[in-house]
């Protein structure tokens, strides 16, 4: 890899591939939100822990899960759309970035790691995100939960983002907030650092090469122990 005036990586890392809700962006909060909200229209509590079965999924698949373990009698397509209608406003009035995420884009851009999005979310919700953010000339790929056909803890997201970078699994190190995030990036076969966010501190990140508390932590010296 050449410098070009800048410092050279040694690592065997070639690209830092981000998830988005929970990890660059506070949303688990505005997602407990409008859930809750939602689980209250149809009579029902909505907690933690089925938040928790939810994360990481497709937006259908974690409805289908939000109905059964609620026993709500709905389409979940349509328990999707309301939740959509909801989480979109909030987006609007609410969005923060995490901690960390320009300063760990700024280092790797700095130090030339290529960088990607996978996220479960749907492409408008993706772009909406990035855009507010200011962060899309970043990234050189973007995939979001539209494009695949099994969502996560299923890995194929993650095959799609190493094939279409056109990198072994193992040149690729991923940085996820969930249990099921994390099964999805260590199934295709990447590094995986796992950073919980104050939703998922609970989740079991047994998998994970390594968990950290904040993206605040992730340097060139813990990217560069991957390979």
């Amino acid at each position: 890899m050449q410098s070009d005036g800048k410092r050279e990586t040694k690592t065997r890392i070639q690209a830092i591939v981000f998830d988005m809700d929970g990890l660059m962006v506070d949303t688990e909060k505005l997602y407990f939100e409008v859930e809750s909200a939602l689980a209250r229209k149809y009579g029902k509590t909505f907690t933690r822990e089925v938040m928790r079965a939810m994360m990481g999924t497709k937006g259908v698949d974690s409805f289908r899960i939000f109905q059964e373990q609620l026993g709500i009698d709905e389409d979940p397509e349509v328990l999707l759309e309301f939740r959509e209608e909801g989480y979109n406003r909030l987006l609007h009035e609410k969005l923060e970035p995490m901690p960390g995420l320009f300063l760990l884009l700024e280092l790797a851009e700095q130090y030339r790691y290529r960088k990607a999005i996978a996220t479960s979310s749907p492409v408008s919700q993706m772009n909406f995100i990035i855009d507010q953010l200011g962060v899309r000339k970043f990234f050189e790929l973007l995939v979001s939960g539209d494009e695949v056909e099994q969502g996560k803890p299923h890995p194929e997201i993650y095959q799609k983002v190493s094939g279409r970078l056109g990198l072994r699994s193992d040149q690729c190190l991923v940085l996820e907030d969930t249990e099921n995030g994390v099964r999805s990036a260590k199934g295709a076969g990447m590094y995986c650092i796992a950073v919980p966010n104050e939703f998922t501190k609970d989740h079991d990140f047994a998998l994970a090469d390594r968990v950290i508390s904040s993206l605040e932590e992730v340097d060139l010296g813990l990217i560069s122990s991957f390979g």
